[in-house]
């Protein structure tokens, strides 16, 4: 990946800027608040935007509300130009193939720094990209829990050991150290005292089971005269509504009527009901004005793309005109220089005519003098004849070739190609308002048709079905389902007029219809008076039942059922499952942690160490034969025999040890061709150390693209950069 140029619209500083850069190493120097870091920012924003409102504040210039810029990469065989604009919270990233000028949808998005480079933005801020001071070792910072992070996680503000407390907290939650406490181990002493209550409550039992048998024979006995209640109740109802019925049998064809009317408002109903909610006429409405949007906007946007074609075919006459224009005013000044040429030529002819011709006169006056001088008036006068201006201007192959009469329409002809020139100024930036109305248009063609796809959804359809014909179908529905609304509304105030006091289901109707007298048992007439004394005999059986239950709740008076202890119990074993698995998934966790946390010493860190070793070797002269990170991450130091705590380093050997080794997991965790940014980052090396430095970087600078911002000029003078900007 290397970065070929960056143009900042608006940033910090910067304003419709454009900086070029080297495929190797880039030197970005300029004296302090010249914006070395504000171009270095710039990269990152574009890559990964802005992701705290202070860097949003603090990049936004002053007179605008927004920043904005792009960035010209190579990768491999494509050229990308990534941009991104961002105004308020809203970001804006297109990404575009240089070599088609198509854009290219999977990087036009919010994390196109991700995918580019394979790193989050605290990923690249951690290894690819070394912001002011990140170099540095302050003195109340521990290099070796520095570095243990780093190569742990890759990161320097996350390691194992946050990962085994939060782990060891977890534990907590279920057991301590030793199992012998914990609420895990709470739970299995209440669930044995459980079990004790359980055995206990058993011996109630069977005083509780016989006065509960006869609590549930009084209830049979109950439900025995409340089903004979019922159905004489049932039956007096029915010889009543018999008697009704035979006196208003005229209702009978309304109530079918009304019952048929019912049946079809049902259906109606169901067929305009989706997912529980009725279709009513105003969502056909807004149906239809959205397919009638959709169709507005595809049909705008269909006659922009049109607009935008002829805008096209119409620019491409501008290079022709302008050659035309450039033509004829070649030709134009051609004729005026001729045509002074041909004028002053004239002038000098007609005073040579004028004195040929004083002569001549002179000589006629001589020839009456003596017939001797007629050969001089013979001369003068030929002379006057050969001076004579004979040369006329001939344009008319110019006039052709415009396809024009004479000079006038020539200059007219030019006026014209001038205005046509002015006026293709003017098309550029139609073509950019029309391109950007597409946008606006698709946008909220996105936004219709979601909404049409939730629609089509919701009433089953596919996503490609015909939404008109769809929304036609609905509108028949509703149409229907009003139109019954309103007569069943009709005849229903008709029955009710007419049947006040008579109501009959379709069932009863029919049943009426197959019965007779004798078949609803008029002989023995069920009353009110027979009724009332079933009623007082199922209102004493009531009391003795509450009499009852009231033995059978004293048994159990402030005690548990065997059922309600086996219900907790079971609750229990429940939850000691749950926290048993849960806890047995930590152990694992651990044990797993504990196996990675091998696996990475016993393989990254001797590469890591190795890596180190020859950087470090190469920054220092030497100085030291070896750079060890043993199991724990301490870093120690080897120097003829004499081993050196990473404590006892200098800031600036510090900061080459802590630059090794994070170049040494650069290069491990992402490919070679990685660019790496240094913001002002050996600021405390000494020129010797910085000396040995340049030539590190220039080694790196020959497989990956480098960008180093300065505010010395140490640095170009130690380091050998292809490319140096001053700001």
């Amino acid at each position: 990946m290397v970065i070929k140029k960056c143009y900042i619209e608006s940033f910090g500083c910067f304003k419709n800027q454009t900086f070029d850069f080297s495929d190797g190493i880039n030197i970005i120097y300029g004296e302090n608040e010249k914006g070395k870091s504000t171009i270095a920012a710039f990269i990152r924003f574009v890559l990964f935007g802005f992701s705290k409102k202070q860097e949003r504040d603090r990049y936004f210039p002053l007179d605008v509300s927004f920043a904005a810029g792009s960035i010209e990469i190579n990768m491999g065989d494509k050229n990308i130009t990534l941009s991104r604009s961002c105004k308020g919270t809203k970001e804006i990233v297109l990404a575009t193939d240089n070599n088609t000028g198509l854009s290219i949808s999977e990087l036009s998005v919010k994390n196109a720094g991700e995918i580019l480079t394979g790193a989050s933005k605290a990923a690249f801020e951690r290894t690819l990209f070394v912001p002011q001071k990140q170099m540095e070792i302050s003195s109340d910072e521990d290099i070796n829990s520095r570095l243990r992070s780093l190569v742990n996680t890759g990161s320097e503000e996350i390691n194992l050991d946050k990962v085994k407390k939060k782990l060891d907290n977890i534990r907590a939650l279920y057991y301590h150290v030793k199992e012998n406490g914990g609420p895990l181990y709470e739970l299995r002493l209440e669930r044995d005292r459980q079990y004790y209550e359980l055995e206990k409550s058993k011996a109630l039992f069977g005083e509780y089971e016989i006065c509960l048998n006869e609590y549930k024979e009084l209830q049979k006995e109950k439900k025995a005269l409340e089903e004979e209640l019922k159905e004489s109740e049932k039956l007096f109802e029915k010889q009543k509504k018999y008697e009704n019925f035979k006196r208003f049998s005229n209702i009978k064809e309304r109530k079918i009527k009304l019952d048929d009317i019912r049946e079809k408002f049902s259906q109606a109903e169901n067929a305009i009901t989706f997912d529980g909610e009725m279709v009513s006429s105003q969502s056909v409405l807004e149906m239809e004005k959205r397919q009638e949007t959709r169709e507005s906007l595809l049909s705008e946007k269909e006659n922009l793309e049109k607009e935008i074609l002829s805008l096209s075919e119409r620019k491409k006459e501008e290079e022709k005109s302008k050659t035309i224009y450039e033509e004829i005013s070649f030709d134009i000044e051609s004729i005026k220089t001729k045509e002074e040429k041909i004028k002053e030529k004239k002038k000098k002819s007609k005073t040579l005519g004028i004195f040929f011709l004083i002569l001549g006169a002179l000589s006629l006056i001589l020839l009456l003098v003596s017939p001797y001088f007629s050969f001089l008036t013979a001369i003068f006068v030929a002379l006057e004849i050969i001076v004579l201006p004979k040369e006329k201007a001939d344009f008319g192959h110019i006039m052709r070739k415009y396809g024009v009469l004479d000079i006038e329409g020539l200059l007219e002809k030019k006026a014209t190609l001038a205005g046509e020139i002015k006026a293709f100024e003017y098309l550029s930036k139609d073509m950019e308002e029309k391109n950007q109305r597409i946008k606006d248009i698709e946008e909220k063609l996105s936004h219709c048709l979601g909404l049409i796809k939730s629609d089509l959804k919701k009433f089953g359809k596919d996503e490609d079905a015909d939404y008109k014909r769809v929304i036609e179908e609905i509108k028949i529905l509703v149409t229907e389902y009003i139109d019954i609304k309103n007569r069943k509304e009709i005849l229903e105030e008709s029955y009710k007029a007419s049947s006040h006091g008579f109501e009959f289901s379709k069932e009863e109707i029919k049943e009426f219809e197959k019965l007779s007298e004798d078949d609803l048992n008029f002989s023995s007439r069920i009353d009110e008076n027979s009724l009332n004394i079933k009623r007082q005999n199922l209102s004493k059986l009531a009391e003795e039942i509450l009499d009852k239950r009231s033995q059978v709740d004293k048994i159990y008076l402030g005690k548990e059922l065997p059922s309600q202890i086996l219900s907790k119990i079971n609750f229990l074993d429940n939850e000691i499952s749950k926290m048993e698995k849960n806890y047995k998934s930590v152990k694992l966790s651990m044990e797993v942690l504990s196996k990675a946390e091998e696996e990475i010493k016993s393989t990254f860190a001797p590469v890591l160490n190795q890596k180190a070793t020859e950087m470090v070797g190469v920054l220092s002269d030497n100085r030291y034969d070896r750079i060890f990170i043993d199991e724990d991450y301490n870093i120690t130091a080897q120097k003829e025999g004499k081993t050196y705590g990473g404590n006892y380093l200098s800031t600036g050997m510090a900061d080459a040890v802590f630059f090794s080794v994070r170049s040494a997991i650069s290069e491990l965790i992402y490919s070679s061709d990685m660019p790496m940014f240094f913001d002002d980052s050996f600021v405390y090396m000494d020129d010797e150390r910085l000396k040995n430095m340049g030539r590190v970087l220039s080694d790196m600078g020959e497989k990956r693209q480098l960008f180093i911002f300065t505010c010395q000029k140490r640095e170009e003078e130690f380091v050998l950069a292809d490319k140096v900007i001053k700001l």
